[in-house]
């Protein structure tokens, strides 16, 4: 039974790990779209004042 309770323990930190590496991955693609919405903002002021 002992060794069933630390798989299933084991289970759960691993399950853990794929939810922080998922939320990583998500984070990681908002700040991305952020970045390229800035960058789209401003080159288009760019082009606006020149």
């Amino acid at each position: 039974m002992m060794a069933w309770k630390r798989l299933t323990i084991e289970e759960e930190e691993a399950e853990e790990r794929d939810m922080i590496l998922r939320d990583a991955e998500i984070l990681s693609r908002l700040v991305n779209a952020k970045r390229t919405t800035i960058q789209l903002a401003r080159d288009a002021l760019f082009r606006k004042h020149s």
